[in-house]
């Protein structure tokens, strides 16, 4: 059901911080891996209709048909209306796939890298036997030149932090024109991954959603 979207199951996780009402229940996370995501909707209504946010409308009209299909509930990364609470997606992604944080404020995949994104949790009522999280490694801890902390053109990002004021204005300045058209130096930095990496449309859409944020 997802594999035609784009989008793939990542994790299993016991829902915590949720909907109180849902807490204790379990549930998946869904997202996409690669550029794979990108060609489907691209080709979609909601690439180019020039309304707000497209790529969560394109989401939700298609998770919603497959939540449905599976008697699910599906949570969701973006606000939006009815649904005004941001969930804890990079909690549960740790708590399904086992994923650290990365100086760049991504979540680090061992074999994706940075190429990869949540769009959606569904949320069951009874699962038996839920599949058990698999140990993962923490690429950073494996990585000795850590590129993504000296490529950065404003060194916006460090060991310990990463300033997302100091980033957004560089981006949105004249000489971020590098990272707003081919996306984020540091990220294209991180050598994990990199055959996975998005296209340059693909990267252009998320920096200028993300300078406008």
């Amino acid at each position: 059901m997802l594999a035609p979207l784009g989008l793939a199951q990542f994790g299993w996780f016991e829902l915590v911080s949720g909907p109180p009402e849902l807490d204790g229940q379990p549930a998946m996370l869904i997202g996409n891996r690669g550029p794979a995501m990108w060609k489907v909707f691209s080709a979609s209504k909601f690439a180019n209709d020039g309304k707000p946010d497209p790529l969560d409308r394109w989401t939700r009209s298609v998770v919603q048909p497959v939540a449905d299909q599976l008697n699910a509930r599906a949570l969701y990364p973006f606000l939006s209306k009815p649904d005004r609470d941001h969930w804890p997606f990079q909690r549960w992604a740790h708590a399904g796939m086992g994923l650290k944080q990365s100086p760049p404020g991504l979540l680090i995949d061992p074999e994706y890298g940075l190429w990869h994104a949540f769009r959606a949790a569904l949320v069951f009522e009874i699962i038996t036997n839920l599949p058990k999280q698999k140990p993962t490694i923490h690429p950073c801890d494996e990585c000795a030149n850590k590129p993504c902390l000296t490529t950065c053109p404003v060194n916006a990002i460090s060991a310990k932090t990463f300033d997302v004021t100091r980033c957004i204005a560089h981006v949105n300045s004249k000489r971020g024109n590098p990272c707003r058209e081919k996306g984020c130096i540091a990220r294209n930095a991180c050598p994990v991954g990199r055959i996975h990496a998005y296209g340059d449309d693909q990267q252009t859409f998320h920096m200028r959603a993300y300078s406008n944020s």
